[in-house]
């Protein structure tokens, strides 16, 4: 084969007819016909866990969605018949946010600037607050 290597523009190449006429060795009917059946083997079993893991993956999503349920109904851990509802809680949380949010309002406010009174040059100057 390196004999039929040519070098065109610095690049080393192999015609399609030379390769076509290179002799390649095959394995016999019988070798051929055992890595068949291996492979046909080998691909079953990649079926299988295939269809196996798709089983799984289904069956994990259906649990999770039992664990979701009973996590909102309150399942999962034992309840404290001492906490409050879940309807006082909200509101709770309604009242806080809207006193938060009266809080920054003011905080927003804008403040009145300070009045200033000019005077007559050499004069003192006088800064009276907004009161």
């Amino acid at each position: 084969m390196e004999q039929r290597i040519r070098t065109t523009a610095g690049q080393a190449g192999i015609s399609g007819g030379d390769v076509k006429g290179l002799p390649i060795p095959l394995p016999s009917l019988e070798e051929q016909a055992a890595i068949v059946e291996l492979v046909e083997d080998q691909l079953s079993v990649i079926d299988h866990l295939d269809s196996d893991l798709e089983a799984k993956l289904a069956s994990a999503a259906a649990l999770r969605q039992s664990i979701l349920k009973a996590a909102f109904e309150g399942k999962l851990v034992p309840q404290d018949p001492d906490d409050e509802p879940a309807s006082e809680l909200l509101k709770r949380i309604a009242t806080e946010r809207a006193a938060r949010e009266r809080l920054a309002k003011q905080a927003k406010k804008p403040v009145k600037p300070t009045k200033v009174r000019w005077s007559k040059r050499g004069q003192n100057l006088n800064a009276v607050g907004a009161g």
